[in-house]
């Protein structure tokens, strides 16, 4: 499936994430079903303009960035809250309700977190 983020969905997250500017966000996913989760494999797509850490100035780039998340039952995640080392395949979990994923929040959080710290190139 394609997600693609609207005109007013894309203000809403450059808002949120301190961008200059989203000015495209779409995500293709594929869903497996697995024994207590569901996998989301994917591939989040952006166009964003941030402000360079040190100067201020606007810095424009692309995003192209391959996820994979697994949706569980919140009591899933209860009984591995406790002190538990994670690998890093642990930190894709994502919690569900067990009647809907909110995969437009997922593809989001991963845009967050596919975000560089954006630097002005010197001249």
């Amino acid at each position: 499936m394609t997600i693609v983020a609207d005109v007013a969905e894309r203000a809403r997250l450059a808002e949120r994430f301190d961008l200059l500017d989203l000015g495209e966000l779409a995500a293709t996913v594929t869903l497996i079903a697995r024994a207590g989760a569901i996998d989301a494999e994917g591939r989040l797509n952006a166009s964003v303009a941030q402000r360079c850490v040190t100067t201020g100035a606007p810095v424009v780039a692309r995003i192209d960035h391959a996820f994979s998340l697994r949706f569980v039952d919140p009591a899933y995640l209860m009984s591995v809250a406790e002190e538990t080392e994670l690998s890093a395949a642990d930190c894709d979990i994502v919690a569900h309700d067990g009647t809907t994923l909110d995969l437009g929040e997922a593809v989001a959080q991963t845009l967050a977190l596919a975000l560089d710290q954006p630097l002005q190139p010197m001249p």
